[in-house]
């Protein structure tokens, strides 16, 4: 009934924009035991991607999404209510930023990004999580979760036709690589086009539905 995931992406009309700061993905999921899970995921992809775009021209990705990020993880933890943990602001960030022919990435928590190419999936990012009992487990590093935070970051090459997937864990902790990776391979049929993609986000998270995820569903699709 409550929805603590979110996902924004922005691709600039402007030719400066798009040139100097490229097009931004970003998936955030809200941790369930906080009461303010929908609010943390929703402001920190609304306004990650805000702000990014109007950081200085002459700052490289890094800087400018590192600058950010630490801004936006400061809020969050301030805002959270003292002393009541389970109302802190805290969620998991995943974010792709397309410049060129780069992808930068940053990432924290459990959410994550998959490169799909030429028939192969590769998970590029990092759960920062620990096991408890029973395939319990819990975030050991997110945005707002403390006063610091340390960013994930990286850059892979881009290649066209690239698929990149991005996925809470209400997605990835029910369906397999394997089943990931057949998903994937029906586009060859139906096309990468906006509708199909769509399309195939859908049935990803019906079918982790159908095999029993209890957690919120959000699989975005993005295509070189």
């Amino acid at each position: 009934e409550n929805n603590q995931d979110a996902f924004a992406v922005k691709v600039p009309t402007s030719y400066s924009e798009k040139k100097y700061k490229g097009i931004v993905a970003s998936l955030a999921d809200g941790v369930s035991c906080s009461d303010n899970g929908q609010q943390a995921s929703q402001t920190s992809v609304t306004q990650f991607i805000n702000d990014y775009y109007c950081t200085p021209e002459s700052w490289s990705v890094k800087l400018a999404a590192s600058k950010v990020l630490s801004s936006l993880n400061t809020w969050l933890y301030q805002h959270s209510k003292a002393g009541l943990r389970h109302n802190g602001l805290i969620t998991t960030f995943s974010s792709i930023v397309f410049k060129s022919t780069t992808a930068h990435i940053f990432h924290v928590g459990d959410s994550r990004i998959y490169r799909f190419r030429d028939g192969c999936l590769k998970q590029l990012t990092h759960d920062h999580t620990r096991a408890l009992y029973a395939k319990k487990t819990v975030l050991t590093r997110g945005l707002g979760m403390d006063c610091n935070v340390d960013i994930d970051y990286q850059t892979v090459s881009l290649q066209q036709d690239d698929i990149f997937l991005l996925s809470s864990d209400g997605i990835h902790d029910w369906l397999s690589n394997d089943i990931l990776i057949k998903h994937l391979l029906t586009l060859h049929e139906a096309g990468t086009g906006s509708v199909a993609l769509e399309k195939l986000a859908k049935t990803m998270s019906i079918n982790a539905l159908n095999k029993g995820s209890n957690d919120n569903l959000t699989c975005l699709l993005l295509k070189v």
